[in-house]
């Protein structure tokens, strides 16, 4: 059971309103306020701090958070299996990219060979994969992002390419470009938060080049819908190669020119050093390495 002064932490969190935490918790708010000062004073630092009126986590108050999350979670988790106890319950995460263009083939097999574990998938970009990790509601993910390698464990199981791609009718289309060439046409991209995003943001930055440059953006959580709006002529877009396979195959998108071609990005398997389940992390470096 957590102790009060922790649930009445986790609601503030939540609400980040000390009032409306007080009215959740059917408490004064001096008694909630009394309960963050306990705990500051016994973990020695500050948890939330105030700015015009409004109330914030600092980072040791988000560290906390996650932690408690964390724990809560895979209690959680560790009662469900005890019903269960002829397998183990794995959650993963998976990006977009890499559920849809590269692994599909590992799912089916894992799905087929792998009786003593039970995987429960969702799809999700990477940022959104990281938070879930940190908080335990996933055991472990398949990204493309960037992640914090003093928090995650990790290992590479694939590369891909960020590629420009355009349609057949794009007036650049068979010539070499530089991305100033680029930044008066549409810019078509994956959302914030997606390591398809970030991996061409990194690259952009080793040029020199803030995305902003490009004068016309349109962000699209779908591949798919982002394909086929390039495929119309009515932007371009980067993707990862893998991604534009087929397309680029039949000819219905181009790839654009760059004088030298992006350097290739590790795909990875990221979980917590401390991960309870270690037998299908031990399981996975076999498969991959």
């Amino acid at each position: 059971m957590l102790d009060y002064h922790y649930e009445t932490f986790l609601t503030v969190c939540k609400t980040l309103n000390y009032t409306r935490a007080a009215e959740a918790l059917n408490m004064s708010q001096p008694a909630v306020s009394n309960h963050i000062a306990f705990l500051e004073q016994r973990m020695g630092t500050k948890l939330f701090y105030h700015k015009n009126k409004k109330v914030y986590l600092t980072n040791e108050g988000t560290f906390l958070f996650n932690k408690i999350q964390f724990m809560l979670n895979y209690s959680t988790k560790t009662l469900d299996e005890l019903h269960s106890l002829d397998y183990t319950k794995i959650n993963l995460g998976c990006t977009l990219s890499i559920s849809d263009y590269i692994i599909p083939s590992f799912f089916v097999q894992m799905f087929h060979d792998q009786k003593e574990f039970r995987l429960d998938v969702m799809v999700e970009n990477t940022q959104i994969l990281l938070d879930y990790l940190a908080q335990g509601k996933i055991d472990a993910a398949f990204i493309e992002g960037d992640f914090n390698q003093d928090v995650f464990s990790s290992f590479p199981f694939a590369q891909s390419t960020i590629v420009g791609v355009c349609s057949p009718e794009f007036e650049l289309a068979d010539q070499e470009v530089k991305f100033e060439d680029l930044f008066d046409y549409q810019l078509i991209t994956r959302e914030l938060g997606s390591g398809t995003l970030s991996s061409l943001e990194n690259i952009l930055q080793k040029e020199q080049i803030d995305i902003t440059s490009f004068k016309h953006q349109t962000k699209l959580g779908s591949i798919d819908l982002i394909k086929r709006v390039v495929e119309k002529n009515i932007g371009i877009s980067f993707l990862f190669d893998v991604c534009v396979e087929e397309e680029l195959a039949r000819g219905s998108l181009k790839q654009l020119h760059f004088k030298e071609p992006f350097d290739p990005k590790n795909m990875n398997f990221v979980y917590l050093s401390d991960n309870p389940t270690t037998d299908f992390i031990l399981k996975m470096k076999e498969k991959f390495q």
